[in-house]
């Protein structure tokens, strides 16, 4: 193999694993999209508002005593959804209120095979987050 190849190989294997995963969700109207990787192992977001960045690349990830999970991870399985709920308040201007979001759901693994989801949601003009750990 000449040097050539082997600079081709080294550079397409060092470009996939430093971004093993890629998924975009935006909100309903398709302005608000959020990001999310994994590069080098480290989940990170980030943030565009009708293409302009708002939020450049932020870390996620847990420390907790069950594991380390913001580095070494991987991605197992992600899912896409909708979400939808209408409700009133007395003391708002707009008394029913009807709230629409697009979600994604992240299941990762950290390097002892432990499990972490982290579920998205975003709207129009919000982005809200969680992380759901299993019980062990």
């Amino acid at each position: 193999m000449n040097v050539l190849n082997r600079f081709l190989i080294g550079f397409f294997s060092l470009f996939i694993s430093s971004t093993l995963y890629s998924q975009e969700v935006s909100g309903p109207d398709g302005k608000l999209k959020l990001n999310v990787e994994i590069e080098n192992g480290a989940p990170i977001y980030s943030v565009t508002y009708n293409g302009k960045s708002i939020l450049e690349k932020s870390p996620l990830g847990l420390l907790t005593n069950e594991g380390d999970f913001s580095s070494n991870m991987r991605l197992l399985e992600s899912n896409n959804g909708e979400t939808s709920k209408e409700y009133s308040q007395d003391k708002i201007k707009q008394s029913v209120v009807s709230y629409k979001a697009n979600t994604l759901k992240c299941i990762l693994a950290n390097e002892a095979g432990r499990q972490i989801s982290i579920l998205f949601q975003v709207s129009n003009n919000d982005i809200a987050f969680r992380y759901e750990l299993p019980k062990w």
